[in-house]
């Protein structure tokens, strides 16, 4: 995929999958696991044992594709690259953490394809598992990039330069039931298509500079889209006391979809700068600003819950979170809406 435009043919594709899924049916499937991976097949490849003290990066190396590759509880000081379909399985978030090695990080005078910035790095390729792991001190977390099929699930990712996890020039990627907190953006996803970001926990992002990003200033952002992406998913996630935004999409940014999140705390919950944001069934309650900021753009935001029966304030009649002009708010819920269970699960992640 170019890093301006990508496949056509696969945004084509992904623009008349998005516009065939109706609202209920993609609330439906994400509150019982959409696009969640099953590693069944994978259990079946042959796999490999890594404990702690030896290099996880070596047994990448050795592994054929489709291995599954089982970490062991304990601190890996590494900066992984992955290049080949494979499973990465921890031992579990908090039991097996990945904390990077800065002095083999990489990016200047390379394509941001080719960047290793972060712990955990995927680069030009498909079919990857990453379940289980705490990820630490990079500047991005996990770095995904020119890639296809890509799944995230029960990881823990803080305390990053940049974002928890990136998604540059990437194809049918998932994250799931993960963390990204404490860092500039929790997730970032960019010049891709087809992205869904469900039953995820983002929240303390305080905004930072970014050196491999031209030093661009990021603000605190749970979720952030830009740089000319086609259709993420936002699914019962939790974005919660980020100093920004919960939610920013940028200009170029096509068929987002938000369902089922709750959204509170923030300075804005919401910041639509381009057109084609629905969303739908979310709970907006509590951010300082705005629920949601449309920035002169129309957001089809009904359905929702603004934190007062009397729906949304700012241009709204209600006192409930307010929105700006352009955000279509009626009708709204009069009452809490249902948001899923979200971020890792703590017990061990299963094969």
């Amino acid at each position: 995929m170019s890093e301006r435009t990508g496949d056509l043919d696969a945004w084509r594709r992904a623009r008349r999958r998005l516009l065939t899924r109706g609202v209920r049916g993609a609330i439906a499937m994400g509150l019982t696991g959409l696009g969640a991976t099953s590693l069944a097949r994978d259990a079946a490849a042959p796999a490999v044992d890594v404990p702690e003290g030896a290099s996880l990066q070596a047994a990448i190396d050795r592994a054929e594709p489709g291995e599954v590759i089982r970490v062991g509880a304990g601190t890996f000081t590494e900066t992984v690259v992955i290049e080949k379909p494979l499973t990465l399985l921890g031992a579990g978030y908090g039991r097996t953490v990945l904390s990077a090695d800065r002095g083999v990080f990489r990016w200047s005078g390379l394509p941001r394809e080719r960047y290793v910035v972060g712990a955990l790095n995927v680069r030009d390729t498909r079919d990857v598992n990453i379940v289980g792991f705490t990820l630490r001190d990079a500047l991005e977390g996990v770095w995904i990039s020119a890639s296809r099929n890509v799944r995230i699930r029960d990881c823990m990712s803080c305390e990053h330069d940049s974002s928890g996890y990136y998604l540059w020039a990437s194809q049918d990627c998932i994250v799931e039931r993960c963390e990204g907190s404490t860092s500039a953006v929790g997730i970032y996803q960019g010049n891709s298509v087809d992205i869904t970001i469900q039953r995820n926990v983002f929240r303390h992002n305080h905004g930072g500079r970014v050196p491999h990003l031209d030093n661009d200033r990021y603000p605190g952002i749970g979720i952030l889209m830009g740089n000319v992406s086609l259709g993420c998913m936002v699914i019962g996630n939790a974005l919660i006391d980020n100093v920004d935004w919960g939610v920013g999409v940028s200009l170029g940014v096509r068929d987002v979809r938000l369902l089922a999140n709750e959204i509170r705390r923030n300075d804005v919950g919401v910041f639509a700068g381009e057109r084609n944001v629905r969303m739908h069934g979310n709970a907006v309650t509590d951010n300082a600003t705005f629920g949601v900021d449309g920035a002169g753009t129309e957001v089809d935001a009904r359905h929702n819950w603004w934190g007062a029966e009397d729906g949304p304030g700012g241009v709204g009649p209600g006192g409930g979170d307010a929105v700006t002009d352009g955000v279509r708010y009626r009708p709204w819920r009069a009452t809490p809406a249902p948001v899923p269970s979200h971020g890792p699960r703590e017990d061990p992640p299963e094969p």
